[in-house]
Parts: structure tokens; sequence; C-alpha cells
């Protein structure tokens, strides 16, 4: 857990589930790749969707990757 402290003197804490960006005066919480912000704001999610997408995307690259490195030849 990310501790966020607000930086205007109100001692104001909150905790953020990854990451927390300090602003004068506030903060803003976020996420790392994969993960998505819930409706608190403060905490975060596996964005299943996204990671499916990025596991989907990176075989058909490295299907590409082979198949484009190899020749091919027939016999008729």
């Amino acid at each position: 857990m990310a501790k966020c402290t607000d930086i205007d003197d109100r001692e104001d804490e909150s905790s953020c589930g990854h990451i927390c960006i300090n602003s004068p005066g506030s903060y803003v919480c976020a996420c790392n790749s994969g993960y998505e912000l819930n409706e608190d704001e403060s905490t975060c999610d596996v964005n299943y969707l996204k990671t499916l997408w990025d596991r989907i995307s990176m075989s058909v690259k490295l299907c590409l990757l082979v198949t484009n490195s190899v020749k091919y030849s027939w016999v008729i």
C-alpha cells in the first residue's frame, strides 16, 4: 500500500492502492499497468480484458515473428 500525504499542511492522509501522485494541496491515485482504478479512486483491481488482450497480442506477435522467419517449401 502506497502512503500518500497531502502537502498543503492539512495533515490529510490517504492510502493509494498502487501509486500516489502528489500535487500542491492535493494528490491523485493511479494504478500499475494491467490494473484499473476503482470508483473509490483509491484502490486498484486487475483489468482482466486488458491483461487478456495483452497476452493475445503478444501471442500474435510471436506467431508472426516465427512465421516470417521460416522459409516454406512445398514438394509436389
